[in-house]
């Protein structure tokens, strides 16, 4: 799976294996499995976080959550692509 910089957040959706981590930069990485491994990519749109990053599927997406760069919990749902980061506020110690 590489070299990880904080816990791995692991999902299935739909026939995959799914598994996302900060990376290099903070940015977030991303793999799948189907058969196979896939190579991990850089998920651009997310922008950084300063934490591992959670993963749950609700209405038939993915949805990520993660501590922000400010100490703030973000969120980011999938449609049609990986949103940018939306604050929810607060601040996880």
């Amino acid at each position: 799976m590489g070299n990880l910089t904080g816990a791995l957040g692991i999902m299935q959706w739909e026939r995959q294996l799914r598994g996302l981590r900060p990376g290099h930069r903070s940015k977030v990485w991303f793999k799948w499995y189907r058969s196979v491994w896939s190579n991990w990519i850089q998920q651009s749109t997310l922008g950084t976080v300063n934490s591992s990053v959670a993963a749950t599927l609700y209405g038939g997406n993915t949805n990520l959550f993660a501590r922000g760069p400010s100490g703030n919990v973000v969120w980011s749902p999938y449609a049609a692509g990986w949103q940018p980061w939306t604050s929810l506020g607060g601040v996880i110690l």
